[in-house]
């Protein structure tokens, strides 16, 4: 009977789990078949409503699209393509068409595109397929430049899933400008339902080019395309027209000005009439600007614009998504999974690279939103000052404390030395804390104010070695806990100071420790640490216990979940590893230990990113090993490392920091191998600073190797050795009387 039992039970199993399988692969199945939850005619729809070139200013000034804001969500959507390049509409609309940002060459002529309606609709020209001609050649750009990504992604997502998308509205000006196409179409170009023909515009000399968008033929297209399909995309084109105009230099301010309002004057009654037509019940409106606003007041402002999401059902708020994880602010990326989203679908299935935007309830959205903007505005133009005091006071500082130290020139006595050297440390301490508080209306008072502590704590702080060296080990303490404490309680004060500010204009990292933080927090960390073990007189077992507990907090906020790049996950790993094993040991450090070190930390990033994809994949390292492991190693592999070595290659030519970190590791090489009898003084006699700078120095050679904008990170974890070290010898430089020959 047991014999027979187990006979039956090895028949049945295989049979058990092809239908397991099959049941498992049917929702599948039915989405690429067409057969899924969505179909025309049924559910939810959306509209998407591209308005090139809105400004935040422009929603005050227009009844319609006022009103819709207030009942709606807002939030400023990052349109760049790509950080350090020219920005142009054709890549602005790949970019939100494929879901990455993506940056290509427009066509002198515009794409070629067939459009021939074959109905016709009360008189007029009806929809019909569109098919953008070039899409093969774009098809081998993808390929080169970006091979694990889909040209056309919403479209070839729309068509798998059986959802019909239509495209609206012509943007011509002396030329076609049929860059709309290449955020509908799917992968062969194609585009089910539109009519993108000069037939919706009327002639008109008070408009840009001459060209005024017909907005009841536009209406009554649109009203159609939404008849018959999921997603209608209506490209209103009347505000791309000054765009162009603008691009072209065509007109004055004042004149563009007017164009502008006029443009913006349609396209309100426009909306005021979509909005009566629409039964919102089951339609979501999106208004997104695919391109950055025309004229905008702050030329800093050269990336943000207004996006809006209307759904009848939900309270009035701002906008947010993971991509940025910042209420009212979102990327282009986000705008493809939020479309799926509106229709019914688990955005994270989409496997696109952004994230669904969502709402967060707010009664005042607009005023919130034009705060935000004036706020990233200060703190960027704050950070130029605030980066141009600390390259000034670290130049003053290595040129006036080596060249003394070295017995090259004595250029200022040894108090000027020492205060000059707490200055150098005290700056970021202070912009962090005073600007963290900083309001708005007085920020440059605050600005005025870090630079009044900063120089007082350096007249204060260098009576003597010790003292200066004391103070340092404060300034380092304090500025490591306000650091992780702000990043471990999210309260995002650190996002308010010129040093923590991610750029949000540019849009590389919109949370999370900079690169500039994390060269202060590692290098402050080190520094403090080692000093205050010493102090505190704590044994071996407590110092490696304790240090062990501190670094560990330290390298959580440098994980991808917090904001980090891998890179600096790697830098903070490998820099708490280095630490432990000086504690444990208080022994020099050799080289190829800190290389196993490397390796070792390096596999255990991989196994984090792991497990962030198998758990959604929500940081972008678990996003890039989730590319590796489902579309191949090399040509991923290629794409990273391209994009990395050419950021890294720019900011390894760009001025000041190269300059500051090449002259600071000059330094360090000099000391090491050229003046043993220096190092051997530090040694003996400060035994706690020279384990920091050992730690300080491999710190910053990992930080370096590992991040593309290392060296920003690495100058500033190289001050805590640099500075330190001058205090030091500040009083002895008898013992680096020996005479160099560099």
């Amino acid at each position: 009977m047991g014999l027979l039992h187990n006979h039956t039970i090895k028949k049945i199993l295989p049979t058990l789990a092809v239908l397991i399988l099959l049941a498992l692969l049917a929702p599948a199945a039915d989405a690429v078949s067409g057969n899924g939850k969505q179909a025309v005619g049924r559910g939810p729809k959306v509209i998407v409503l591209l308005l090139d070139g809105l400004s935040l200013g422009d929603l005050e000034n227009y009844a319609n699209l006022k009103g819709l804001v207030k009942s709606a969500g807002l939030g400023l959507v990052n349109t760049r393509t790509q950080s350090l390049t020219t920005i142009n509409r054709s890549s602005d609309y790949l970019t939100m068409g494929m879901g990455v940002r993506t940056q290509i060459e427009e066509p002198a002529r515009g794409y070629n595109v067939k459009w021939a309606p074959s109905a016709r609709l009360n008189g007029k020209n009806s929809l019909s397929e569109i098919r953008n001609i070039d899409a093969a050649a774009l098809n081998e750009m993808v390929s080169r430049d970006y091979p694990n990504y889909t040209l056309g992604k919403i479209g070839e997502l729309a068509k798998g899933l059986g959802i019909k998308v239509a495209l609206v509205g012509n943007s011509d000006t002396d030329k076609t400008e049929n860059d709309a196409t290449l955020l509908a179409m799917d992968k062969s170009g194609l585009i089910p339902l539109g009519n993108i023909s000069r037939s919706l515009l009327v002639k008109d000399p008070d408009f840009a080019w001459g060209l005024r968008t017909d907005s009841g033929k536009l209406l009554s297209c649109a009203m159609e395309a939404l008849r018959l399909s999921d997603v209608t995309f209506i490209d209103f084109g009347d505000t791309t027209r000054v765009s162009m105009a603008q691009k072209r230099h065509m007109y004055d301010q004042k004149n563009l000005q007017i164009l502008k309002n006029r443009a913006l004057t349609n396209v309100d009654a426009f909306l005021g009439r979509l909005m009566s037509a629409v039964d919102w019940q089951k339609t979501v409106l999106i208004v997104a600007s695919p391109t950055p606003p025309v004229n905008e007041p702050s030329r800093i402002n050269n990336s943000l614009a207004p996006i809006i999401i209307y759904e009848k059902n939900r309270a009035p708020g701002l906008l947010k998504s993971n991509t940025t994880r910042r209420d009212g602010l979102v990327a282009n990326i986000d705008i493809g999974p939020s479309i799926f989203a509106r229709l019914g679908f688990d955005s994270k299935q989409m496997n696109f690279l952004g994230e669904e935007i969502a709402v967060s309830p707010c009664s005042d959205n607009l005023g919130t939103i034009s705060h935000n903007l004036a706020q990233y505005t200060r703190v960027k133009t704050s950070r130029y000052i605030v980066h141009g005091v600390y390259v000034t006071l670290l130049v003053a500082a290595l040129i006036s404390l080596y060249l003394t130290i070295f017995g090259v020139r004595k250029i200022i006595g040894a108090r000027t030395m020492r205060a000059l050297a707490v200055m150098v440390i005290a700056w970021p301490a202070a912009t962090l804390l005073v600007m963290a508080a900083a309001r708005v209306q007085t920020y440059y008072l605050n600005l005025a104010a870090a630079c009044l502590i900063t120089a007082g704590l350096g007249l204060v702080l260098s009576k003597t070695s010790d003292s200066t060296l004391t103070g340092m080990g404060w300034l380092s303490l304090i500025t490591v806990v306000f650091l992780v404490l702000d990043a471990l309680s999210g309260l995002g004060f650190l996002l308010n100071t010129p040093l923590g500010f991610n750029d949000v204009f540019s849009g590389g990292r919109y949370y999370g420790m900079n690169n500039d933080c994390m060269g202060i927090l590692l290098g402050s960390t080190l520094y403090a640490m080692f000093y205050w073990f010493h102090r505190t007189g704590l044994s071996r077992p407590l110092r490696v216990a304790t240090g062990a507990f501190w670094l560990l907090t330290v390298i959580t906020t440098q994980t991808p979940g917090m904001g980090a790049n891998v890179g600096g996950t790697i830098a903070a790993m490998t820099t708490g590893v280095v630490a432990i094993m000086i504690l444990a040991s208080d022994r020099q450090l050799e080289g190829r230990r800190v290389l196993v070190t490397v390796a070792f930390v390096f596999i255990v990033e991989l196994g984090i990113a792991y497990l962030d994809y198998r758990n959604g994949g929500q940081t972008h390292a678990g996003k890039v090993l989730g590319a590796l492991m489902s579309q191949g190693l090399g040509p991923k592999f290629l794409e990273v490392l391209k994009s990395k070595l050419g950021l890294f290659a720019v900011m390894l030519v760009l001025p000041p920091w190269n300059i500051l970190f090449g002259a600071e590791l000059y330094i360090c090489y000099l000391i090491r191998r050229k003046m043993p009898h220096i190092t051997d003084f530090v040694k003996n006699a400060y035994p706690a600073q020279f384990n920091s700078f050992e730690a300080i120095f491999y710190s910053g050679i990992v930080a370096f190797a590992f991040n593309d904008t290392g060296i920003i990170a690495t100058a500033i974890i190289f001050t805590y050795l640099t500075m330190p070290l001058a205090a030091i010898l500040s009083a002895r430089t008898g013992v680096c009387s020996a005479k160099l020959n560099v």
